[in-house]
């Protein structure tokens, strides 16, 4: 029997997130989440919290569809594993699109300890509405991490350094 944790995470929020579509990027829809939302970004390079703007919203999708690939050569050059298992479409900036077009967003903003700016997009498959709207019920107003099979193969999370121009492991 297969088994699935979702964990929420926000402690608090001030007012609703604001709902955003962007169709340039993706046929889903987004959430900015507050400053003044409590969002579990705390640990060792966090150091306060923003809200992301829609022009920084749209540069870090931009920054995550063409620094994929890299991003995946960088982590497993890091952990030494073999590179030769990434595909290599995701070489292409469109082809990550469309992998991520009918992925809902959940985006907060933080200031790291070097002080660079990061933009954390959670990614979640709406590809099968049915089966989103019940693992992803509250996916509108809290940021929450669900643990197990489906929520690994339907949700990633990625944090786009905007001062870099990369995305942060």
């Amino acid at each position: 029997m297969k088994y699935s944790l979702l964990l929420f995470f926000i402690v608090s929020y001030s007012q609703t997130p604001e709902i955003i579509t962007l169709p340039e990027f993706y046929c889903g829809k987004g959430v900015i989440f507050d400053k003044s939302d409590h969002i579990p970004l705390d640990g060792y390079y966090y150091l306060k919290q923003f809200t992301p703007s829609i022009e920084q919203i749209k540069r870090s999708e931009k920054i995550m569809y063409q620094d994929y690939y890299t991003f995946y050569v960088r982590l497993f050059e890091k952990n030494g594993q073999n590179i030769s298992s990434i595909n290599k479409k995701y070489k292409l900036p469109k082809k990550v699109k469309n992998k991520f077009k009918k992925y809902y967003r959940q985006y907060a903003g933080y200031i790291n300890k070097d002080r660079d700016t990061i933009v954390f997009i959670r990614l979640m498959n709406f590809s099968n509405q049915k089966q989103a709207n019940k693992h992803f019920r509250s996916w509108d107003k809290f940021i929450d991490f669900g643990f197990g099979d489906w929520y690994e193969k339907n949700q990633t999370y990625r944090s786009i350094n905007l001062n870099q121009n990369k995305i942060d492991y």
